[in-house]
């Protein structure tokens, strides 16, 4: 008999390595974008249709491959790898069909707004600013009732925000012996220089 309490670790450790492993996508991907757009005349529009046309091309793939090995069995069928099931109930409820098309509008709103940002200014910024993102969700999860309110997220928010500034130079270190030996330098007042 499996123990509900290992199974639950395994679930967890898996949901942090899944979301780690997005956060390297994600950031593999805001400096690829501004690499294209440095190097090329290429507008965000239409680097998010590029994108969308890809994201399209490896669902339908990954979709049709997963259906055929694990939708069609006893074991799969109804199940979330079952494309033929899938397709009825989003035609068939309407909440399911007007929420999926309000997100790709959501999903090509943001990347175009990002790149956006990505081209007039740099992919860190575009980073620091997306940090709020986090904020959002969080907030929203909260008024759906979603999730329940623990300090901990606060700090850890705040934490996460706090060094994203610091990294990118928006806020310097609070004690001098963290700050970078040349800016020590800089805020100091300059010496005259005595003539004997």
């Amino acid at each position: 008999m499996e123990d509900p309490a290992a199974a639950e670790a395994v679930r967890v450790v898996l949901g942090v390595a899944l979301i780690a492993g997005a956060q390297i996508f994600t950031a593999t991907q805001f400096v690829l974008e501004e690499s294209l757009l440095e190097r090329s005349s290429i507008e965000p529009i239409e680097v998010v249709g590029w994108e969308g046309l890809f994201g399209l091309a490896v669902t339908l793939i990954g979709m049709l491959v997963l259906h055929f090995a694990i939708g069609r069995t006893d074991a799969g069928r109804l199940g979330p790898f079952d494309v033929v099931e899938g397709f009825r109930q989003m035609v068939e409820n309407k909440v399911v069909l007007i929420s999926s098309f309000l997100i790709m509008i959501s999903i090509g709103g943001f990347n175009f707004f990002g790149l956006s940002v990505t081209r007039s200014v740099s992919a860190t910024s575009r980073s620091t600013i997306d940090t709020c993102r986090t904020l959002f969700i969080w907030i929203v999860s909260l008024g759906l009732g979603w999730e329940t309110f623990k300090w901990l997220q606060v700090a850890g928010f705040v934490l996460l925000v706090y060094f994203t500034f610091l990294f990118n130079g928006i806020v310097q270190p609070p004690f001098e012996f963290l700050r970078p030996r040349q800016e020590v330098e800089e805020l100091l007042p300059e010496q005259p220089i005595e003539h004997n």
